[in-house]
């Protein structure tokens, strides 16, 4: 079931970059009236992350984006005494559960320019991850720290 779960943060990237009508880099969502955001796909954490969080390709300042500091504690355990606040109500989707129940963030439905809609879980200062992919980063620092 792990490895299904890898395979399905690597799948979403996938699809995302080819179905979505995304270069193999970035893809531009729209937030309601919003003038949206660019995303670039970021290989540490197998998600979309906002373009702004990339100083140069491939260099992610997270003192500049609050997203993906977030996501370095998530992968290193530092939310795992707080899996106990995650409350599913329903088929509630675990990505937006663990956006706003664990990191306190808020969720935003985006739209690509083909009309393909995709969550995203937004910090305070703006910077966005995708929200699927939070539930494949928890998981993951869980089963490391099992094997510790």
């Amino acid at each position: 079931m792990k490895v299904w779960i890898g395979f399905l943060a690597l799948f979403q990237a996938f699809v995302a970059a080819s179905v979505y009508g995304a270069t193999a880099e970035s893809v531009f969502y729209r937030f309601g009236t919003d003038q949206g955001q660019r995303f670039q796909l970021d290989s540490d954490f197998q998600a979309w992350v906002s373009a702004v969080c990339f100083a140069d390709p491939g260099v992610k300042p997270a003192s500049k984006c609050k997203i993906l500091s977030q996501m370095q504690d998530l992968q290193s355990g530092k939310y795992q005494k707080d899996l106990g606040k995650l409350r599913s109500v329903g088929g509630q989707n675990p990505g937006s559960l663990i956006c706003t129940e664990l990191l306190g963030n808020s969720v935003m439905s985006g739209r690509d320019s083909k009309g393909n809609e995709q969550t995203f879980c937004r910090s305070e200062d703006g910077s966005s991850i995708s929200s699927g992919s939070l539930d494949s980063i928890l998981r993951r620092s869980i089963k490391k720290s099992k094997s510790h």
